[in-house]
């Protein structure tokens, strides 16, 4: 175990490591050290001496302008801001970590953008949620590391499950499942594989074969709905003769139908509490010995006198304690959002939220070189939740941004009259036909018109919103004609439109 007697003596040996580095005036091997000494405070709990040396660290790989080492940092601290459920801190340091690192290191890409999607599911932004999972998801199938795809893979399985779409769910959990397998032969074929990386694959199986016998369960309370109506209307096409024999026989199947249903109810429940406790041991027994087992290998390595095969292990190591880590940041995510309860109404600016919005689509904005103008009213003030108009704004602007073609522009308005209060999102995209306009807000439509470079669309972005505008009291708006663009607008009635 990693007691105090231990953490003694490997803080004494990176001081000793430190002082060589500066006598040696090794500038890379220094900021690395120090790097080590952050991973090694912050497994102690010593946040404020970890914030010193990880701010060190990106110190010098700024000034040495060594990108990898500040992608580094920053995902570490993204990791350190999110074990301490500081999720922004969390975002801005993953987002910085994104934007440092090469698209083609798919490693590199598919772990930061899985650690944002993550993010961004506990805050209950699943559109922005379900866009880097898949991207993280598309970056993992090029990795040399298969426990990537399972991350990815299981990000977009609770978002499926969040949206009750049970039969993606599945999919998803088969997959990981294939995955789960293979990682487990590869592990024992090299020969890597100790017993507490078996237990916790063993873990791991049993919680997806848990899961996916809930899922069979949710199906079969399904069809025997279907069932039911099926013989409903079966039976109600016979005569008036046989009308006392068709209801008995009815109320006889109803209430064998219903005992079923709350035996497989009672079942799904039960599955559910061994999951949970499942995930608790799992969390307690797993997280400390991964996080040593990590800290100790990066220790082991920065020696740098490691041979070819020696090397090999060692990094067989970090991905086997990485992967188990990232397991288990899954499974508290899982448990805060079944534990959550949903926020009532309150005052909410727009400014302020439409602010938040604009930056996180800058990049998308930059990369097309669309202008986006701006027109939001700071007195402006609705009755809403950040959450639920983040997510709407977040979901339109994103729809005006795939669509709208490059060196284009997109206006952004808010307005305020007699009857409510009125958010415009204005592009100059190909327009919606208007045979389509009842389509717009069905789950998974997707229409005619594609986005301009190929970005993905998975028709869930407007159902969103208009299910959270019904939630909220509130309106979706359309105003569009082909080759003329579109026109979105959330209209808030006056009972909602606060006074600031």
């Amino acid at each position: 175990m990693f007691n105090w007697v231990n953490f003694q003596s490997h803080k004494k040996y990176l001081e000793e490591a430190v002082k060589l580095r500066k006598q040696s005036k090794d500038i890379n091997g220094l900021a690395y050290t120090y790097g080590n000494m952050a991973l090694l405070f912050d497994q102690q709990g010593k946040d404020s001496l970890a914030i010193i040396y990880y701010n060190k660290t990106l110190q010098f790989c700024t000034e040495h302008k060594d990108t990898n080492c500040m992608a580094n940092v920053y995902n570490n601290l993204g990791v350190f801001y999110e074990d301490r459920r500081q999720q922004e801190k969390a975002l801005n340091n993953y987002m910085h970590s994104l934007s440092l690192t090469d698209s083609s290191n798919h490693a590199s890409f598919s772990v930061i953008c899985c650690n944002m999607a993550n993010i961004y599911f506990s805050i209950r932004r699943y559109g922005d949620a379900t866009r880097y999972a898949n991207l993280a998801y598309r970056h993992s199938i090029k990795s040399p590391y298969v426990e990537d795809q399972r991350d990815a893979l299981k990000v977009l399985r609770k978002i499926a499950l969040e949206r009750n779409d049970w039969q993606t769910a599945y999919q998803y959990l088969d997959k990981s499942s294939k995955l789960t397998e293979s990682m487990q032969k590869q592990a024992s074929e090299k020969g890597v594989m100790q017993a507490e990386m078996e237990n916790r694959l063993l873990l791991l199986k049993n919680k997806e074969e848990l899961e996916k016998k809930l899922l069979e369960e949710k199906y079969r309370v399904i069809e025997l709905h279907r069932e039911h109506n099926t013989n409903l209307m079966r039976w109600g096409l016979l005569g008036m003769f046989g009308v006392v024999m068709v209801i008995s026989f009815f109320l006889v199947n109803i209430h064998r139908a219903n005992l079923r249903y709350k035996a497989a109810m009672e079942e799904m429940k039960e599955v559910n509490r061994q999951q949970q406790a499942l995930s608790g041991i799992v969390a307690h027994d797993l997280k400390t010995p991964l996080t040593q087992i990590r800290g100790l290998v990066s220790l082991l390595r920065m020696d740098g006198q490691l041979s070819k095969s020696q090397q090999e292990i060692s990094d067989n190591m970090l991905v086997a304690a990485d992967g188990g880590l990232s397991w288990l940041s899954d499974i508290i995510v899982v448990n805060q959002i079944e534990t959550e309860i949903y926020p009532s109404l309150q005052e909410v600016k727009i400014a302020e939220v439409m602010e938040d919005v604009c930056k996180s689509h800058s990049m998308q904005l930059h990369a097309k070189q669309i202008t986006l103008i701006t027109s939001v009213d700071d007195s402006h003030v609705i009755s809403s939740t950040k959450d639920w108009l983040g997510r709407m704004a977040d979901n339109l602007l994103s729809n005006a941004i795939k669509y709208s073609p490059a060196l284009s522009v997109i206006e952004l308005k808010s307005e305020k009259k007699t009857e409510g209060l009125f958010i415009h999102f204005k592009d100059k995209g190909p327009g919606i036909l208007q045979e389509e306009k009842s389509l717009l807000f069905r789950k998974f439509q997707k229409l005619s018109n594609k986005p301009t470079q190929g970005e993905s669309s998975h028709g869930l972005g407007l159902y969103i919103v208009k299910l959270l505008a019904d939630r909220n009291g509130a309106q979706v708006l359309v105003d569009s004609e082909p080759g003329k663009g579109s026109v979105f607008t959330l209209f808030f009635p006056s009972h909602l439109a606060l006074n600031s």
